[in-house]
């Protein structure tokens, strides 16, 4: 028989129990809490500002990082559209000059993009209905691309057209899909990012006006140069494309290849006409408005739609927050009075500065308008998705094209400061429209039961 001592037996214990003298660690967390918690208490102010403060960014970072890939995708197409088509813009002096054609001819072969465009933009509802955001935007972009780089190099009229007729096709189709994409991204997301996927497409027309400009500047040949650009943008979307809904837009019952718009469709539709006429408006006739009428030298011309851009970008980079805030029926609204007010106090006043500051808060009122009429459509049940916002964006491109010759046409039969009146009063009317917009609630209501049924 053997004897143990009392510590011999303590050992055995231990090791037949190895639980009897185990540390608590869930005590040891609890104890390092309240004393983090006490550090906490005694730190500064200015200090624990400065922690929530870094903690924020930081979760805003993350979730940046963490977006869903096909928002990054849709971003990208809106930012390399607007890049496509600043550097292409570039190259219309280029063109005139190399093609040796006047005014009245260049203007009549630039009509040939926009009919482009509006033969191609009522069929893409059809088209994506039928194949999806994916496969369209697969070839668009690079269809897009490529009759971009034969226009930069074509040498006669005729053929010159031709390429400006397919480029305006491949990019109505491109600007349709985009859109339909765009939406869908929304949805599911389940918050406004429309604005801020829109602000993506002037950050790239001034990316690719500026870029273009250096580059010539630095004496690059323009052909070189275009060919160059069109090919990078190009290699930018070859990963990219893969991240675009394959099944966005597509319609499981098979899609129609033209829907006349009908219901709250053509209200939508002639929302954004007025919009993309105002935009225009400050485009085109702004800066002789500048110029002509309040005695602004002709270099500095420019400065009131470059106002009216940068107030447009910053606001659509937070029109997340502004139409959660407000609800549409208020931003719609509020943005088309503001934008009324402010033509109306550009051309009483008749002071230049003070008519690039107003030019500043037309862009304020409507930028968020546009992105927002686009979502309200994309959820319209009285025609497909694809369908509806293949109608709203023809109807706002003829806005476009339409409107800086409906204004010139007002201008030569009044004045150039009726016809901006006359824009005010458009978008006094699309203020009326606002009514038809959901209301704060009841877009809240509507979120609700989109999830509850999703759910």
């Amino acid at each position: 028989m053997t004897v143990t001592s009392g510590e011999d037996q303590k050992n055995v214990k231990n090791i037949e129990n190895p639980e009897s003298d185990a540390v608590d660690l869930s005590e040891l967390d609890r104890l390092d809490e309240i004393e983090a918690a006490e550090r906490a208490a005694q730190e500064p102010k200015a200090v624990k500002c400065i922690k929530r403060s870094a903690g924020r960014l930081t979760e805003r970072l993350r979730s940046k990082f963490e977006e869903p890939r096909a928002l990054s995708a849709t971003r990208l197409a809106f930012f390399l559209a607007g890049f496509v088509f600043a550097v292409w813009a570039a190259m219309v002096p280029y063109v005139k000059q190399f093609l040796a054609l006047d005014e009245g001819e260049m203007g009549l072969l630039l009509l040939c993009l926009g009919l482009g465009a509006l033969v191609a933009m009522p069929l893409t509802g059809g088209i994506v209905g039928r194949f999806g955001c994916r496969r369209v935007l697969r070839w668009s972009v690079p269809a897009t691309m490529a009759c971009g780089m034969l226009l930069a190099a074509s040498s006669q009229v005729a053929v010159t057209a031709v390429f400006l007729f397919s480029f305006g096709a491949s990019f109505g189709i491109l600007d349709v899909a985009m859109s339909i994409h765009a939406v869908e991204v929304e949805k599911r997301m389940k918050k406004p990012v429309l604005s801020t996927v829109y602000a993506f497409y002037p950050i790239g027309g001034v990316a690719g006006a500026l870029v273009m400009s250096a580059l010539l500047n630095l004496g690059f040949p323009a052909i070189p140069c275009v060919i160059v650009l069109m090919t990078l943008a190009q290699l930018a979307w070859l990963g990219a494309g893969n991240w675009v809904i394959a099944t966005a837009g597509r319609s499981e019952v098979g899609a129609p290849a033209f829907v006349l718009p009908k219901g709250r469709v053509l209200l939508y539709g002639a929302v954004v006409f007025v919009l993309y006429l105002a935009d225009g408006a400050v485009l085109d006739w702004g800066g002789l408005l500048l110029s002509a009428e309040q005695g602004a030298s002709i270099e500095n011309a420019a400065m009131g739609y470059a106002s009216f851009s940068v107030a447009m970008t910053l606001m659509r980079l937070v029109g997340g927050r502004v139409v959660t805030f407000l609800g549409p029926r208020r931003t719609v609204v509020i943005g088309s009075l503001l934008g009324a007010a402010s033509f109306c106090g550009a051309v009483l006043l008749a002071n230049p500065y003070i008519s690039v500051l107003l030019f500043f808060f037309v862009g304020l009122g409507a930028s968020n308008i546009t992105p927002l009429t686009f979502s309200e459509a994309g959820r319209t049940k009285s025609m497909p998705m694809s369908a509806a916002l293949a109608a709203v964006s023809t109807l706002g491109y003829s806005g476009v094209l339409v409107g800086p010759a409906m204004i010139g046409g007002i201008a030569h039969a009044t004045s150039l400061p009726t016809a901006f009146y006359f824009v005010a009063f458009l978008l006094v009317l699309t203020a009326c429209a606002g009514v038809f917009y959901p209301s704060k609630e009841a877009a809240a209501a509507q979120e609700a039961r989109f999830e509850a049924s999703a759910s």
